[in-house]
C-alpha cells in the first residue's frame, strides 16, 4: 500500500485492490481525472435544512447551489458556458419535470496545457534540482484551478514558465489546518535562485 495519504483501517486507496496490491488501470484513470478531464465540485448549498434537528421528508420550495468547475486544459471558458447554458436551460429534458433552472456564472476562465520545455530550461531545471535536492524534479500535471497561467501565457506569448510548489500528502491543502514543510520551502527558493542564476 502507498504510504502517501493517511487511510483509516479498512478504506480502499483507489488505485489500489482490496489486497493493497497496484492498480494500473484504476491509476491510469486517476491520473485522467486529475490531470486532463473537467470536474464538478460542489462547494456551498443554500435551501436544505444544515441543522439535523430541522431535517425532514418535505419538498423544498428552491434549492442553490455554487458549483466550482474545473476545465479541461484546452477547453475555453466561454464554450462551456453556452454548453451548460444549452442543457440545463434552453433544452430542458423531461427528467427535469419542467423546473425552473437559472445560471449564473460568477468567474470564468480558459484551460491551460503547458507546453514542452525546451532543452536549455529542461537542462536548468533537472541540474538545479540536483544541486539542492540531490535527485531529479517530479512533474505533476496537475495545477489545480490557477486559470491566469492561461493568460500569462496569453499576454507573454513565447515565454517559458516553471510552476512548483511546496505542497505534500500530510500539507492538507485547503484545509483548516494547512501547513508546510520550512526546511523544504528554504530549498525550493535556492533551486529557484539557481535557476535563474544558469539561465
Amino acid at each position: 500500500m502507498s504510504d502517501g495519504l493517511p487511510l483509516l483501517p479498512g478504506v480502499k486507496h483507489q488505485a489500489y485492490n482490496m489486497k493493497g496490491e497496484p492498480d494500473a488501470k484504476e491509476n491510469l484513470e486517476l491520473h485522467l481525472n486529475n490531470w486532463w478531464r473537467p470536474q464538478l465540485t460542489v462547494i456551498g448549498m443554500q435551501g436544505l435544512p444544515t441543522d439535523l434537528a430541522m431535517a425532514g421528508n418535505a419538498i423544498v420550495k428552491q434549492i442553490k447551489l455554487r458549483l466550482s468547475m474545473r476545465l479541461a486544459p484546452t477547453q475555453k471558458g466561454a464554450d462551456v458556458e453556452a454548453q451548460l447554458r444549452k442543457v440545463l436551460i434552453e433544452d430542458q429534458k423531461e427528467d427535469t419535470f419542467g423546473a425552473k433552472i437559472e445560471m449564473e456564472v460568477v468567474d470564468i476562465g480558459d484551460g491551460f496545457c503547458a507546453p514542452e520545455l525546451d532543452e536549455k530550461l529542461k537542462k536548468i531545471v533537472f541540474e538545479s534540482s540536483q544541486d539542492v535536492f540531490k535527485r531529479d524534479p517530479i512533474f505533476i500535471g496537475c495545477g489545480g484551478s490557477i486559470p491566469f497561467m492561461e493568460v500569462m501565457q496569453r499576454e507573454f506569448e513565447g515565454a517559458a514558465f516553471v510552476v512548483t510548489g511546496v505542497g505534500f500528502s500530510d500539507s492538507n491543502a485547503h484545509s483548516a489546518n494547512e501547513n508546510l514543510r520550512l526546511d523544504f520551502c528554504s530549498k525550493l527558493t535556492s533551486a529557484v535562485a539557481l535557476m535563474l542564476s544558469k539561465f
